[in-house]
């Protein structure tokens, strides 16, 4: 078994780049076309693309709250090392006679 060793900064950086796939994917996914709905395939490629748009709301949401969890998770990780650096500072060491 190995040691688990994190990274706050990139954890951090995570949540960032998380957030910033979010904003993206939530500005949609780009000029819609408009074929004539009477047409069969202009039926289609705006079935296709109100499919995809609704995708890609859904990813946002997911991944909006994915960067929050990975923050929370950085935030927790970061006390968890102070508390234990502290409780570590505090101990003496015991003198054997």
């Amino acid at each position: 078994m190995t040691d688990l060793e994190v990274q706050l900064g990139g954890l951090r950086a995570l949540a960032g780049r998380s957030d910033a796939a979010a904003e993206t994917l939530a500005g949609g996914v780009g000029p819609r076309d408009d074929c004539p709905a009477h047409q069969p395939s202009g039926a289609a490629v705006s079935a296709v693309q109100a499919a995809v748009e609704a995708m890609a709301g859904r990813l946002s949401t997911r991944a909006a709250a994915s960067a929050v969890k990975v923050d929370d998770a950085a935030t927790s990780f970061g006390e968890q090392e102070r508390d234990s650096a502290a409780r570590i500072a505090a101990t003496r060491p015991t003198t054997y006679r």
